[in-house]
């Protein structure tokens, strides 16, 4: 039986530690025929380097630095493939991932989004990986209802399908045109939000890749903008509170959706950032949700801030 083509989607920012894994991880999957496109994002590091060692098994693109949604975007221009797979730099494809989430295809050809569970890889205190206990592939994997269906009214609270999990059928890309260049962190949210307004989804009940948490990617930037506030936002007043399954999310628990994102991002500028972006962040926060009391108080002592007095010291137990 003739197999469609997989184009795995893998953009690469300073991953030279990391790289290397992340090919090889997807060089040994078992389903063939698949093809690995590279968009090297302006890294400074030997990232390029250890690409090249791969030779003509890996497509290798480059850009000017524009962030992870102009690279994948770039990728999927270059990619030949029927369906798209996607793994970051210095993530990880579990053995058997293209084979398990393909194979739902297959049983249900009118399928175009299928996705499965992650690991997260956590580093030790020196930020090295201890070494990752790897699963045994599954071979039958069960079809899980709950993360099944139109997920819109859930993923307007948690990105539910990781991008680094899935495959999709390359009219889905087509259709939502893309990821939002204008976003350089959340982007493969915002992309999974358009997306279920579209297309329902399969999630199977098994692991396939492994995110590592890299502190030094670029998720863990500090920015003054909240990318993930603003594509929520946009949304709710585009698409609504209701999906096309019929499941509606109540207007109160939207607003304290978005008062949480405001005040984690004002939290976050308060102590490691910009005063007043926590003064912005804090007001957004208690417009959607007012009676926060905590908000409040920081709203106070952000203002404090600018107005030049000094901000007390963060104590031993105090929540990051």
């Amino acid at each position: 039986m003739n197999r469609p083509l997989v184009s795995v989607i893998l953009p690469t920012y300073n991953c030279g530690r990391f790289v290397a894994d992340a090919i090889d991880s997807v060089l040994s999957q078992s389903y063939q025929p698949i093809e690995v496109v590279v968009v090297d994002d302006g890294s400074t590091d030997d990232t390029l380097d250890v690409v090249a060692r791969f030779g003509d098994r890996v497509r290798v693109f480059t850009q000017a630095n524009a962030g992870p949604a102009a690279a994948r975007n770039r990728a999927v221009s270059e990619a030949r493939g029927e369906y798209l797979a996607f793994l970051d730099g210095d993530d990880l494809w579990l053995p058997g991932h293209t084979e398990t989430l393909m194979g739902q295809f297959e049983r249900q050809p009118d399928c175009r989004v299928v996705y499965g569970d992650w690991l997260v890889w956590h580093p030790d205190e020196d930020g090295g990986f201890p070494p990752l206990q790897v699963p045994a592939p599954i071979l039958a994997p069960r079809v899980d209802p709950l993360g099944s269906g139109w997920l819109y009214s859930r993923l307007l609270f948690d990105s539910v399908i990781h991008i680094i999990a899935s495959v999709i059928h390359r009219s889905v890309f087509d259709a939502v045109g893309g990821f939002d260049q204008t976003l350089r962190t959340g982007s493969d949210y915002d992309f999974w939000l358009k997306v279920s307004r579209r297309h329902p989804a399969v999630k199977l009940d098994v692991p396939v890749a492994v995110y590592r948490q890299n502190h030094s990617s670029v998720t863990y930037t500090l920015r003054k903008e909240n990318n993930a506030y603003r594509l929520l936002k946009r949304a709710i007043e585009t698409y609504g509170l209701v999906d096309d399954g019929g499941h509606a999310v109540p207007a109160s628990a939207a607003r304290r959706r978005l008062a949480a994102l405001a005040f984690l991002h004002g939290y976050r500028h308060y102590w490691d950032g910009d005063a007043d972006v926590a003064v912005q962040s804090f007001r957004q926060a208690l417009s959607h949700h007012p009676w926060q009391p905590k908000a409040a108080a920081y709203l106070l002592a952000s203002l404090a801030r600018c107005w030049g007095l000094p901000r007390p010291t963060r104590g031993r137990g105090t929540a990051r």
